[in-house]
């Protein structure tokens, strides 16, 4: 199944392409892929549940898009295996980095989550015609369960996102503008984390901001 905004490439490819190639004239970031993903898994003879893998050349200008698209329909549904992208390096390398590192940040934490990612091959420009000005990165992102457990997920990456807004100020200024949404303060919340208020976004693990996140949820939900 090959999804191809192109209307010229798609007309070119149906007179080229094998008869078990499907070729979806369309943006893979407006196209609503349960509902043409689900229909052709339920067509497929074998037993149990069918998961795809994805592979793909993104266009630089939306990897993050899609990469965050793939995630999200995981999460909903389980159905990817894993997916083998083409990704600018400097992507590749946000996808890949550990805490403490300039290229830590939302992306990374947001994939890392639900995926083990690899890095398969470097290549410079010279691999590709015409040549792009970026070197590139084939990457694998092989998807699972949640590294960590959230209770409320969505809030794990409004918080997230806000505080990586502000990297460079200390937890406790870059923690201000989303506790002020809620009804404890970000002093109060890196207390009862055992966090030291003075470190930077950039140095906190995914354990430590699911920490950081599930104090904030578990506060503020009204209780039965």
């Amino acid at each position: 199944l090959a999804i191809e905004i192109d209307h010229d490439l798609v007309h070119h490819l149906k007179t080229i392409v094998p008869n078990n190639v499907q070729i979806i004239d369309g943006d893979v970031l407006t196209l609503d892929l349960e509902k043409t993903i689900t229909p052709k898994r339920q067509e497929e003879p074998t037993q149990g549940t069918v998961r795809w893998r994805v592979a793909g050349n993104l266009p630089y200008g939306i990897s993050s898009p899609v990469l965050g698209l793939l995630v999200e329909f995981h999460r909903k549904t389980e159905l990817i295996s894993d997916a083998t992208l083409m990704l600018q390096k400097e992507v590749a390398d946000r996808l890949l980095a550990k805490p403490g590192s300039r290229n830590y940040g939302v992306l990374g934490i947001l994939i890392q989550l639900h995926a083990d990612i690899k890095e398969l091959l470097t290549l410079p420009s010279g691999a590709f015609r015409p040549s792009p000005r970026v070197t590139s990165s084939l990457v694998r992102l092989s998807f699972r369960s949640p590294l960590i457990s959230l209770v409320n997920e969505k809030l794990f990456e409004r918080m997230v996102r806000t505080m990586f807004t502000q990297r460079r100020k200390n937890i406790a200024n870059a923690l201000h503008p989303f506790a002020a949404s809620t009804s404890l303060s970000s002093a109060e919340a890196l207390t009862k984390a055992g966090l030291d208020p003075r470190r930077r976004p950039e140095t906190l693990n995914l354990e430590e901001l699911a920490s950081l996140a599930d104090i904030f949820e578990n506060m503020t939900s009204p209780k039965n």
